[in-house]
């Protein structure tokens, strides 16, 4: 399932306002800054004096803020199982 397809089943289906947010706006702004880094790696464009090493800085520092998302959405959807 790719994300556009969980958010759009979130937006659906989702009633808790607290998730509806992590997915719609958070998961969403996270997708932004990955599908960007990636594309930093493999593009080169005139003028951009981005190093390798910043390159991959910025890939790390993206992967940890959705790994820190992806615990926040697990803790939420956890507490919503336990009510």
């Amino acid at each position: 399932m790719t994300l556009g397809q969980v958010q759009k089943a979130v937006e659906k289906h989702e009633t808790d306002t607290s998730l509806r947010s992590l997915v719609l706006n958070d998961l969403d702004q996270w997708r932004q800054a990955r599908n960007k880094a990636a594309h930093e790696m493999v593009k080169i464009e005139d003028g951009k004096q981005i190093n390798w090493g910043d390159r991959v800085k910025i890939n790390q520092e993206v992967a940890e803020a959705g790994l820190e998302l992806v615990r926040k959405i697990d803790q939420q959807t956890r507490k919503l199982r336990a009510e």
